[in-house]
This record gives structure tokens, C-alpha cells and sequence, in this order.
């Protein structure tokens, strides 16, 4: 029998699924070709751009043999552009699949040199990107909650352009929204047998 789990995948699995996005890269040397499972990477001539998996490229810059190109989308006025988006109504900017794992992953990491901005500020405004997401979700999930509790059916939501890591935040909340509706369908449908 199957049994339920909480949380079905952590952020840590995010994080490593994350890491199989593809990314530039400039190597500081010749690279030769390296076959993997999943890819092949090279040849490259240092200092030509190509595009390898974010490990491998986290790899390479650990070994100090390549500058990671920083996404467009990590650009300070991309992210103050989708900060201000997700300010103005409650509707998801569509953001990079992994857009936070990916960027802390950079950030945290030796790429800080890679960046042309503030590595700060751009850490600071994906903290605010997320807590303003965050705070959509709740809010919308607490709408749905209510709505629950005061109307004889269970609205459709829509949660657009959510990420991973945001679908797995919302895993346990929208259990409890599920268990809440099918509670109160049960109630309504045996009062109504019942008249």
C-alpha cells in the first residue's frame, strides 16, 4: 500500500535536479571532449563560450579553469523588474524554473567574481522576489480556505508559473485545502440525503 508522505522531495533533491540546467560558460583553458550519461561537454577553445550542465560548470570553477556567464535573468534590473511585477498584482512573473536554487547556488558559491553587479544586491532581491511569491501563495491559499468554509462548492484556482520549489511549499497547505473540500462535500451531500 502506498503510504503518504509529507514532503515527497526536498529542497536539497530541488537543488541537485536544479544543478542539470544548462549554463555558459568560458573556459580559461582548452577543455577536450568529455563524454558523460547524460551529455557531452566540449571541445572548447578557452575563452569560447559553451553551454554545459551547473554542476559541471560549478565543478570547473571550483578548479578555477572557466568563468560561469551569469543568466540574464540574475541581472539586477531583471530582478527589479520581476520584484516590482510580483508587487503589483497577485499573479506569478514567470521566472526560470529553478530561478532560486540556481542563483544561490552561484551566489554562494566562487562564481561571486562572475558577477558584473552587486552580488549582494542581486542575493537581496531574490530574497525579496521569494517572500513576495511566498506571501501571493498565502494568500491565495487563505482565500481558498475561505472560500471553502463559505460557499456550498470549491473554486478553481490557478497557480501560474510557479516554480519547483514553490509546488513543493504548497504540497502540504494544498493537502489540507483538498482534505478541508472533500470534508465539506461529505457534510453537504449527507445533509442533502438527509432532507
Amino acid at each position: 500500500m502506498f503510504r503518504h508522505r509529507e514532503n515527497l522531495i526536498s529542497n536539497e533533491e530541488l537543488e541537485y535536479l536544479a544543478e542539470e540546467t544548462m549554463i555558459t560558460i568560458r573556459p580559461t583553458k582548452n577543455l577536450p571532449h568529455i563524454k558523460l550519461i547524460t551529455c557531452s561537454i566540449g571541445p572548447a577553445l578557452a575563452n569560447q563560450e559553451i553551454t554545459i550542465p551547473l554542476w559541471a560548470a560549478i565543478h570547473l570553477k571550483k578548479l578555477n579553469q572557466c568563468k560561469i556567464i551569469i543568466p540574464e535573468w540574475l541581472q539586477v534590473s531583471w530582478l527589479e523588474e520581476a520584484s516590482v511585477k510580483s508587487s503589483v498584482s497577485h499573479q506569478f512573473y514567470p521566472m526560470p524554473n529553478h530561478f532560486l536554487e540556481i542563483g544561490y547556488l552561484l551566489l554562494k558559491m566562487s562564481a561571486k567574481n562572475d558577477f558584473e553587479e552587486n552580488p549582494e544586491e542581486i542575493s537581496s532581491l531574490l530574497k525579496t522576489i521569494e517572500d513576495k511569491r511566498r506571501d501571493n501563495l498565502t494568500d491565495g491559499l487563505t482565500k481558498g480556505l475561505a472560500d471553502v468554509e463559505a460557499e456550498d462548492y470549491f473554486p478553481g484556482y490557478s497557480f501560474t508559473s510557479l516554480t519547483a520549489m514553490e509546488i513543493n511549499r504548497l504540497r502540504s497547505a494544498c493537502s489540507a485545502i483538498l482534505s478541508k473540500r472533500d470534508k465539506y462535500y461529505r457534510t453537504s451531500i449527507v445533509t442533502q440525503q438527509d432532507n
